[in-house]
């Protein structure tokens, strides 16, 4: 689900591109673009544990890694600022403190179950959108198993 990063040529004759991850702007130069792939394919290699390690990770910590790193790219500002705040306004404070790999199937129908009772379908569905969302990324989890 990744996106390719865009390398272009600069006025200066280099080759350049830049890459977030976590948050943090990365910028490659390089003298053909070939050298600058290489770069991004090390520095996203390298980066890929951190992002990942689910075991050591709170739901927070990890939706708000994957909110950043994901999501940012794929939806456009709007969008994005809804689903942060879903995630903020509705599974942080219900699910944000568990460890990743804790959290089961019922304590996700019990949190929509609990949202369903007090707020309109339409946000009910938003947390669970982004619910969904999330386990069926790329997070080693399984989205049948969960959501």
């Amino acid at each position: 689900m990744e996106k390719e990063p865009s390398v272009f040529l600069r006025k200066d004759g280099r080759y350049s591109s830049t890459v977030t991850r976590n948050g943090k702007r990365k910028c490659f130069y390089g003298a053909t673009e070939d050298e600058v792939r290489e770069k991004i394919r090390v520095f996203v290699n390298e980066n890929a544990d951190i992002c990942r390690r689910k075991e050591e990770r709170t739901l927070e910590k990890a939706m708000r890694v994957w909110l950043e790193s994901d999501m940012r790219i794929f939806l456009k500002p709007k969008s994005y600022e809804t689903k942060v705040f879903t995630v903020e306004r509705f599974i942080v404070p219900a699910l944000g403190d568990r460890a990743v790999d804790s959290i089961v199937r019922t304590d996700i129908q019990k949190l929509i179950a609990d949202l369903s009772r007090t707020y309109a379908w339409w946000t009910v569905k938003k947390v669970y959108d982004a619910l969904r969302l999330y386990y069926s990324s790329d997070n080693g989890i399984a989205a049948g198993d969960y959501v």
